[in-house]
């Protein structure tokens, strides 16, 4: 990918075939760009100019390609991933709003971002998150997630050692008597790398970067309700949906130069 290749609105998946299915579904387009590794649709709804890219599993992997969209010309995120619930009215199926993050997920800490400190989303990304959730009437919960560098282990599950250490088991129960909405692998990376950016100006353009991001999370399963089956996919077409009209929303309240329109 090169400068100019990526408009400013950038949605983010970890899955390569979910990115292949908004692009056709919501984007009205197959066009495969970027690289195997990093697949990325660029397509129109409305006549505004969207992307949406794979990113992979884990913060690591989605801040190594955050670098070449910021030069490629990405400035407002909204990720839409999966997560674990935390919270006991959040049912399999409702969807996450995430106004924040704890980093717990060993990427954002070069960013200048505390281990277990939180960082922020973009407030206009994450209200307008909540506002378009509300309008859907999709059951929806927000406030503040944590975002773990593994799936198992990392988020207090016992995995196949059977075991969870104890400082993993102290901060788990520390996190639910917080309230936090929710486990996932990614949004704290994307905040961190997103605010440690802002304001660059790296092409000597005369126009530094303005970088806006959030996230909203499908609930494939929820911690304080254990037999409650795993059901991946759970609400994930509510949370795609959110995602594009927030971004759809965010752009007529404040259009990006660049942002293409057909």
């Amino acid at each position: 990918m090169c400068p100019g290749d990526i408009p400013p609105y950038v949605l983010l998946v970890g899955d390569p075939e979910r990115a292949r299915h908004i692009a056709a579904t919501e984007l009205n387009t197959t066009t495969l760009r970027g690289s195997a590794r990093y697949p990325a649709y660029v397509g129109f709804r409305n006549g505004v100019k969207i992307a949406v890219v794979a990113h992979g599993i884990g913060g690591t992997s989605l801040v190594t390609l955050l670098y070449d969209l910021f030069l490629c010309g990405g400035r407002r995120f909204i990720r839409i991933g999966s997560s674990s619930a935390l919270i006991e009215r959040a049912n399999i199926g409702d969807v996450l709003v995430w106004d924040g993050a704890y980093n717990c997920d060993g990427v954002s800490t070069l960013f200048g971002v505390g281990d277990g400190q939180i960082v922020l989303a973009t407030r206009t990304v994450s209200g307008m998150l909540r506002d378009v959730a509300e309008e859907r009437e999709v059951p929806c919960h927000f406030g503040v997630g944590v975002t773990t560098n593994d799936f198992m282990y990392g988020q207090a599950r016992p995995g196949l050692i059977g075991t969870v250490s104890s400082h993993i088991e102290a901060r788990h129960q520390r996190h639910l008597e917080q309230g936090v909405i929710g486990y996932e692998m990614e949004l704290s990376a994307l905040f961190a790398c997103c605010q440690a950016h802002e304001g660059l100006d790296p092409l000597n353009t005369g126009t530094p970067w303005r970088l806006e991001y959030g996230g909203v999370t499908a609930v494939f399963a929820n911690r304080r309700k254990p037999n409650a089956p795993l059901r991946e996919g759970a609400g994930v077409q509510h949370a795609i949906r959110i995602a594009v009209q927030a971004m759809m929303e965010l752009h007529w309240a404040e259009p990006m130069e660049g942002a293409l329109t057909k």
